[in-house]
């Protein structure tokens, strides 16, 4: 799929893939829609991909992806002054559409503190500012399903809670891979956005603990942020 501006002839959007869902072109639109704004009109070669539900009814089948903080003033802009997790979510749905324009891939904060000191809550709190804090999922995830939550957040916020100190290989190298490449997947597929995580270690220390050597890339990734008690109140 090629995405092309009509006015100016430049390619926008391309994806190599011979078999494209209506979601994932949905995805994109809504990527480009967040860096371009909203075109006047889209022209199609290929129909099929936009008489899909997730074109024909995107308030239900893409809610999550499309919400931001337009017209949610009073859940996120109004109480944000004074709560720390409230704006660096803030922050960070701000920064992700622009990682485009600035030929960055991902960047990382890992919220990480022994114990139950507020790593969920402060996740789920500076989610809100993107979207549903009920968008969020584990680690844990099964790859299939990690991959497709990664697609859902392009160019926006991937919230991913609880990293196990106990890595398995491959999440291991889906880490590993986030900091070589900018990619969660073995598909060369690249992700775009912020990623938000929750760990009781900080993120790099699990790395070593494993005998992982940690890419120089990943270094300026992945930001380790320590959650005090004092952020939560």
């Amino acid at each position: 799929m090629a995405v092309i501006d009509d006015c100016c002839r430049e390619n926008l959007c391309l994806v190599a893939d011979t078999s494209i869902s209506g979601a994932r072109v949905a995805c994109e639109l809504d990527a480009l829609v967040r860096v371009y704004g909203k075109p006047a009109c889209i022209v199609s070669d290929n129909g099929t991909e936009f008489t899909s539900r997730a074109i024909l009814n995107p308030d239900d089948s893409a809610r999550m992806r499309r919400e931001s903080l337009e017209g949610r003033q009073d859940q996120v802009a109004r109480p944000a002054p004074g709560s720390d997790p409230l704006m660096f979510g803030i922050y960070a749905t701000v920064a992700a559409p622009l990682f485009k324009l600035a030929r960055i891939e991902t960047a990382m904060f890992n919220l990480h503190a022994r114990g139950p000191l507020g790593k969920s809550l402060a996740l789920a709190v500076a989610t809100s500012a993107d979207r549903a804090p009920a968008g969020s999922a584990r680690w844990s995830l099964e790859p299939a399903l990690l991959e497709q939550m990664i697609w859902r957040t392009q160019d926006g916020i991937l919230a991913l809670d609880f990293l196990p100190e106990n890595l398995t290989g491959k999440l291991l190298g889906h880490l590993v891979g986030l900091g070589e490449y900018g990619t969660y997947t073995q598909h060369d597929r690249d992700l775009r956005g912020v990623t938000l995580s929750t760990s009781d270690a900080p993120f790099l220390a699990l790395l070593k603990r494993h005998r992982k050597v940690v890419p120089a890339a990943m270094v300026s990734r992945i930001i380790d942020i320590p959650v005090e008690i004092a952020a939560m109140v």
